[in-house]
């Protein structure tokens, strides 16, 4: 028996940890003495430097959970949030500054950190002397010239991939706003996947539209935040209410469908407003979402990779030839697939090549990752 597996190395279902508006930008109000960088007027410009909010994140979440997948969706531009009549100090370079983009570059390198889209300039304000954002912004995929939008984003991958390394196989969209796009557009400019929604505890299959993974998102990263320290019948109610919600994300995690949680970079807004949810204050229910995961058979992936096997899985078949052998079909618009199959034999043959496969065992199968296509014989 050769079957092909939903998610790599058979697991039960993937797990990511996704983060909205990472910037080069550093925000702090006028007057304050305070040269250091703090990583509450933080969005990324203090890098991984010293009191960075970076470095905080990494020190609070990122080493407590070293087995962690990240997707880090970045504007591509000058952050629209920024309102300069504000009147807060601001840093605000887009991605303008070099050592900005190594930093970048090197999230992927140092921790296998994921880099995606999110928009170019992510929204305007309706009312720039405003310097409120709440009711006050629309954004960026509700009022863009398509055409234009395509070109310039296009664009910038290359030039990203091009000049530094970093690589964009999808992204989101900024608020989760979207009238002006279809999946065919993000297809075109050579995309693999786009989150267009936030569906809260909702036990979502990801699927495909015009070659485009539409990826879910559906956790949000405060979930577990709150623990309450008496017993009073308002801290009980709560409890029943967390009780209900670890009640929902496991049954996600059962259904076999992605988890994948969201949450912002940045803490301290330019209206003077804290952004929620935030990795600055969600530590502690980050890092009991992913305990709570410590001991199931969770696959930790990025957005790509969680994409890039369901497009494999989606246009892969598994055709029995005899008693013995198979051959494994891929359709899909990739070289070679990426995907697990799972038999009950130790060891695979390749026809073509006459190599032998060795799989591992786990759970009763024996376990082949990223096989290519071709006509395998089972045995042992």
């Amino acid at each position: 028996m050769i079957k092909i597996a939903k998610w790599f190395s058979n697991h039960q279902a993937p797990i990511c940890l996704t983060i909205d508006d990472i910037s080069d930008v550093y925000i702090k109000p006028k007057g304050l003495e305070n040269k250091k960088i703090m990583p509450f007027f933080d969005w990324g410009f203090g890098l991984d430097s010293d009191g960075s909010l970076y470095k905080f994140f990494v020190d609070s979440i990122v080493k407590r959970n070293p087995e962690m997948k990240i997707t880090l969706f970045l504007p591509l531009s000058i952050h629209g949030s920024l309102n300069p009549n504000s009147r807060y100090e601001a840093e605000n370079h887009g991605l303008q500054r070099k050592d900005f983009l190594k930093f970048i570059k090197n999230t992927q390198d140092e921790y296998e950190f994921e880099i995606a889209g999110h928009g170019i300039n992510h929204n305007k304000y309706t009312d720039v002397n405003n310097p409120e954002i709440r009711n006050n912004v629309m954004l960026e995929l509700t009022y863009i010239d398509t055409n234009k939008f395509k070109k310039r984003m296009k664009q910038i991958i290359d030039s990203l991939y091009q000049d530094y390394g970093v690589e964009i196989a999808g992204g989101r969209s900024p608020g989760y706003e979207n009238k002006m796009l279809k999946p065919k557009d993000f297809s075109e400019m050579g995309l693999l996947y786009w989150n267009f929604n936030f569906s809260n505890l909702k036990s979502i299959s990801p699927k495909i539209i015009d070659d485009l993974v539409i990826m879910p998102s559906n956790v949000s990263g405060d979930l577990l935040n709150n623990n309450p320290t008496s017993l009073t019948l308002k801290n009980i109610l709560k409890e029943i209410k967390k009780m209900h919600k670890l009640s929902k994300l496991t049954k996600i995690y059962e259904s076999g469908n992605p988890i994948i949680i969201a949450e912002h970079f940045m803490f301290l807004r330019t209206d003077g407003r804290f952004q929620s949810p935030s990795v600055y204050s969600d530590v502690d229910s980050i890092n009991a979402i992913y305990a709570l995961f410590k001991r199931a058979d969770v696959w930790h992936a990025t957005c790509a990779e969680i994409a890039r096997h369901l497009e494999s899985y989606s246009r892969s078949s598994v055709r029995q030839l005899d008693n013995k052998r198979y051959e494994l079909i891929y359709d899909g618009k990739y070289e070679k697939p990426f995907i697990t199959v799972i038999s009950n034999s130790r060891e695979l043959k390749s026809v073509e090549t006459g190599e032998i496969i060795k799989g591992y065992y786990k759970q009763g199968y024996w376990i082949y990752n990223t096989i290519n296509s071709g006509i395998y014989e089972e045995i042992g």
